[in-house]
């Protein structure tokens, strides 16, 4: 029996959780059948007693500001017609000052929709989180175009742990794809503090053969699966989202605010992670019942999936496993 835990165990981490959505949109429906719906079904059991006030999420998204310099093929930002704006600092202060009262250790990224480096405040709000969260991991997710290498430094003195680069020059549209075109990776890594950083920071390059990444929840036609999926998605479960006006939005693909969850100018990040509002629509994909933002969505996560899946066969198959 510990055999056969230790391989279901490093069968999923090896690869389910490192492909099961690209095998999703790709595969066919037997393999979806044998391997990643029962993956998906099997994670959901972590949460069928999912209680707010006693699990706090993991993750925070926090949006800055709206902007983004770049066209890309697969994202709404500059094709659809959304409110932009900056999120005022003493709204951030908010929101961070919370985070630090409840001694947050989780992930806190300052980014959401958006090309974060627009934001000519980053390396100062970098600074406030870390000097209010020291123990938090403090993450961005950019597009690298606007990275120099005072920036790149200035962000890890700040206290930045992790920054990850998407490269999305390939994925632009054809007529301007060649015009003022970079290479991310050989420019990143010419930085002269590269070197003292590389661990800390991820690249990687997207290509239009994956273009079937998402339908960011229907807005976004020729993209993803023509299909809403009738799948469990954790997002809701383990992240949470605050867009630059300071609403929690019920998920990152949320580009037009239709789900509101609550506002932190009138309450707490802790209150309207437990609010009514928060659990009915939680319950909702419980049930695989996707309706209102998730209705058109064709993506299905599983957020922090090795812990989930750790503790879920740690409970089903009572043997420990080695790590």
């Amino acid at each position: 029996m510990g055999f056969f835990k230790n391989r279901l165990n490093k069968f999923y981490t090896d690869y389910v959780f490192k492909y099961y959505y690209v095998l999703y949109q790709r595969s066919n429906w037997n393999i979806k059948k044998l391997i990643i719906k029962p993956f998906i079904e099997f994670a959901k059991l972590n949460y069928r007693k999912f209680n707010p006030t006693e699990y706090l999420f993991h993750s925070i998204q926090i949006q800055t500001q709206t902007y983004c310099n770049l066209n890309c093929q697969f994202c709404p930002n500059n094709k659809i017609k959304r409110e932009h704006g900056q999120m005022p600092l003493n709204l951030f202060n908010k929101i961070i000052n919370e985070l630090s009262a409840l001694n947050y250790t989780g992930e806190i990224m300052l980014y959401l929709q958006n090309e974060p480096l627009l934001d000519k405040r980053i390396k100062n709000l970098v600074q406030i989180t870390y000097n209010k969260c020291p123990n938090a991991i403090i993450g961005l997710y950019s597009n690298g175009t606007q990275l120099t290498n005072d920036l790149l430094c200035d962000l890890f003195d700040a206290g930045l742990t992790f920054l990850r680069i998407n490269d999305y020059s390939m994925v632009q549209p054809k007529k301007t794809r060649n015009v003022g075109s970079y290479e991310v990776k050989s420019k990143v890594k010419d930085f002269k503090c590269y070197s003292h950083n590389q661990g800390r920071i991820r690249i990687y390059r997207f290509f239009p053969s994956i273009m079937k990444m998402s339908n960011r929840s229907g807005l976004m036609e020729g993209v993803g699966s023509p299909t809403p999926l009738s799948l469990f998605c954790n997002r809701p479960f383990e992240q949470m989202y605050i867009n630059f006006r300071g609403e929690a939005l019920f998920c990152c693909n949320d580009w037009l605010f239709n789900e509101i969850m609550g506002d932190v100018k009138k309450n707490n990040l802790v209150e309207i992670w437990s609010n009514k509002r928060y659990e009915f629509l939680r319950r909702e994909l419980i049930r695989n019942s996707r309706k209102r933002i998730c209705r058109d969505c064709d993506y299905t996560s599983i957020l922090f999936p090795k812990v989930i899946f750790k503790n879920l066969i740690r409970r089903l198959i009572p043997i420990s496993i080695k790590h």
